[in-house]
């Protein structure tokens, strides 16, 4: 089914402005010396960074009427009988905020009728920010300047540039790069980070077996990715739905130039790599 966004240049400006705002705030927290952190249930750490970035949000984004699926608010179910949903994640690498890398940001994604179809990612230590959607195109923006986004043109693993995760790492990364000849594998922070690497033309692959990430993880730079003109799938090649009762996504994620999709999905499946 062709998807045709209900997402405005008005909107465009509107999300756009709300992230950087929180993103403002947030920056308030980023050094002070105590810092209020937090465990969740899922041992993951919360910060009243977290908390603020998103009540900002929530607020903002309410003046458009449709629900808000958010990492860090009681879910209801009124979302799943809405045809448009904002998804967010106020704080995505919470633990690269704690530890001042720099590398975390700010997502607010929209799912249409299930499909993600726009996306921001914005990061408050640099102040740069990456947009695009389903017939919007993709961006990176700083500033003033602005200039659209390309994922790059490298169609052989031996020539990619392969992101990872630098604190949920697991020895088969490691042995998927050497079977398929990768030699540049960089270790990064958070989910929107290595998205909007690939979304750039900067990095080529980027893939968790995980099934334990939640929709609020993929749904932005899930957009701005394809917009760019990437792919992002399962690792078992099936597509991500969004706005699902249960909000996480079971069957990990594989995100791609476009040209090295097939490849990555081939070798899943010769090595047995499931998600766990």
């Amino acid at each position: 089914m062709e998807i045709k966004t209900v997402v405005t240049k008005e909107i465009v400006d509107a999300v756009c402005a709300a992230v950087e705002k929180a993103g403002e705030e947030v920056m308030r927290f980023y050094k002070k010396e105590d810092l209020v952190i937090q465990q969740k249930s899922d041992e993951s750490p919360v910060t009243e960074a977290d908390e603020t970035a998103n009540n900002i949000l929530t607020k903002l984004l309410s003046s458009f009427g449709w629900p808000i699926l958010s990492e860090e608010t009681k879910d209801t179910p009124d979302r799943l009988k809405a045809p448009f949903v904002w998804i967010i994640d106020p704080i995505d690498g919470t633990r690269d905020f704690i530890e001042q890398t720099g590398e975390f940001c700010i997502m607010v994604g929209l799912s249409e009728y299930g499909r993600s179809t726009f996306g921001v990612v914005h990061f408050p230590a640099t102040k740069t920010t990456y947009y695009g959607g389903t017939e919007l195109g993709a961006f990176f923006k700083q500033g003033d300047e602005e200039k659209p986004l390309s994922v790059s043109l490298v169609s052989t693993p031996e020539e990619a540039t392969m992101v990872m995760s630098k604190s949920h790492s697991l020895p088969i990364y490691e042995s998927i790069a050497e079977k398929l000849g990768i030699k540049n594998v960089a270790r990064v922070g958070s989910n929107g980070l290595k998205c909007s690497l690939v979304a750039s033309g900067t990095a080529d692959i980027f893939y968790t077996i995980t099934s334990k990430l939640g929709e609020w993880d993929m749904c932005a730079p899930h957009a701005i990715v394809e917009a760019a003109g990437g792919m992002v799938s399962g690792i078992d090649g099936t597509t991500l739905t969004y706005n699902k009762e249960d909000p996480h996504i079971p069957q990990g994620v594989l995100v791609t130039n476009g040209l090295l999709q097939d490849v990555l999905l081939d070798t899943f499946v010769e090595q047995d790599i499931n998600p766990r």
